[in-house]
């Protein structure tokens, strides 16, 4: 029996040695190597769904203990849709990942072995607005950091929040704050805010 090729993006060469372990049956069809002493996955781990690899499902790469490493891709059920895709380094996120929800993106966040560090995105993830910009910023060693804007469900810009010192991940819901009116431009109200754990916010609305 042929087995489809690897994806051209797939960089995960086959170990020697290793032992080779296929199925093809009604629900579900793929292939995976094992090492052949430790019998850990070892190498490209190919999953589909349907009999003969009809739909795309999920796509590995692993080192020889047996963790996660390189690119990946995982499809949503039986539509062959991406739902996440990026890489793993031993077994821990490293890279860009992105998750999707049908055919929008909704969440992009790098990572640096294992911990968010770098530029990061967020949109709207169901209803009619699904795929809209909802935040953006960056993260330095697992924590947001400097500025990161806030968007409504239009995807117009309202607010921003600048991150100093120790961080949080929660963004402070302010009442009653007021705003002057030009005509029809809202000023920028710049706050510093230190919550009850000492964590310092510079919000700017408008």
């Amino acid at each position: 029996e042929d087995l489809p090729p690897l994806p051209e993006w797939m960089d995960c060469p086959i170990p020697k040695n290793a032992k080779l372990m296929k199925w093809n049956q009604q629900q579900t069809s793929g292939y995976e190597y094992k090492a052949k002493d430790s019998m850990k996955l070892y190498g490209p781990s190919i999953k589909y769904w349907g009999k003969d690899y009809e739909i795309p499902m999920k796509f590995y790469c692993y080192d020889e203990e047996g963790k996660k490493h390189g690119k990946f891709q995982i499809y949503t059920g039986r539509t062959g849709l991406l739902d996440e895709e990026g890489s793993y380094y031993h077994g821990v996120y490293d890279g860009v990942v992105k998750e999707y929800s049908g055919e929008h993106l909704i969440k992009l966040t790098t990572y640096k072995k294992g911990r968010k560090d770098g530029y990061a995105e967020e949109y709207i993830y169901n209803g009619e607005n699904v795929g809209t910009l909802k935040q953006k910023g960056y993260y330095v060693d697992g924590s947001r950091d400097g500025e990161w804007e806030s968007y409504d469900k239009e995807g117009k810009l309202r607010g921003t929040i600048v991150y100093t010192g120790a961080t949080s991940h929660f963004i402070p819901i302010w009442l009653g704050l007021g705003f002057v009116v030009y005509g029809n431009v809202i000023k920028k109200w710049n706050v510093l805010h230190e919550d009850l754990f000492g964590r310092s916010y510079l919000i700017t609305f408008c």
